[in-house]
């Protein structure tokens, strides 16, 4: 299920844009690290947002599974999104709706009572300890040097030989880009830990022009989401592997994740 919830989107790219201004983040814990690591063992996932611009609906349910997987497998004990996005559905439904029947807008002030008496409801039938916060948004990145880094990775930024990005190829721009954020939350909706990780460039140069890279291309591609929210979540996985929480089965230990994708994972 596809979240579009305008307030929680402004926030996230007012987040994100921050991010993207700086090239290294000291850490991505905004509370004291330890806290969150004995703090944290059941985590609920959110439903995902996605930026309006993206057009693709099975995305966000893709992405939530991925998540699921890797907190699972370093440890944490997990509430699917879908628990939530049940009990939503249910306050809709109960409510008659949120949508004028006749101009087909959404009712704002119905929508943000459902919202809330749905998030108080999950919280009687679920009991955990941090709520996950996942996103998918579209952005610019920088470009030079044939190459665009950003999030943990870096990608080839033009279709072009060197030697044709000397002669007809700027030598640096911005290019949109597809990126994985995550914030987790206490139950009450103090941040705790933001990070982020590169999907992939939704443009290339050829020669001075740019080329749209397909959206499917993109989210459709696993490996790319994996690597994406392996990134993002990362230290927060990697802390509870040094916490001595994760079970000995060598899935989860640090280093650069190869796949079959042809792409880089930056460390």
């Amino acid at each position: 299920m596809r979240i579009r919830s305008m307030t929680a989107l402004l926030g996230m790219l007012a987040w994100s844009h921050a991010v993207w201004a700086q090239t290294e983040i000291e850490s991505p814990f905004v509370v004291d690290r330890d806290k969150v690591l004995e703090s944290t063992h059941v985590i609920a996932i959110a439903s995902v947002l996605t930026d309006p611009q993206i057009d693709r609906d099975d995305s966000a349910d893709q992405y939530a599974a991925l998540v699921a997987e890797q907190l699972r497998q370093s440890g944490y004990t997990v509430i699917p999104s879908e628990a939530y996005t049940e009990i939503l559905d249910m306050m809709i439904d109960q409510a008659g709706g949120i949508y004028d029947p006749v101009t087909g807008k959404r009712d704002d002030e119905k929508h943000s009572l459902v919202t809330k008496l749905a998030k108080r409801e999950f919280r009687l039938q679920h009991d955990f300890d941090a709520i996950l916060r996942p996103a998918i948004l579209k952005h610019a990145v920088r470009y030079s040097g044939g190459e665009a880094s950003w999030r943990g990775i870096t990608e080839a930024g033009s279709k072009n030989s060197a030697a044709g990005r000397f002669w007809l190829g700027p030598g640096a721009g911005f290019l949109d880009a597809l990126s994985f954020i995550a914030r987790l939350e206490d139950p009450d909706g103090e941040l705790w830990y933001a990070s982020a990780g590169g999907i992939g460039l939704l443009q290339l140069y050829d020669g001075t022009s740019k080329v749209v890279v397909p959206v499917d291309e993109l989210l459709g591609d696993t490996a790319r989401g994996a690597r994406a929210v392996r990134i993002a979540l990362g230290d927060l996985l990697d802390a509870k592997a040094d916490s001595g929480d994760l079970a000995s089965n060598g899935q989860n230990a640090p280093g650069a994740i190869q796949t079959s994708a042809g792409f880089r994972e930056d460390k």
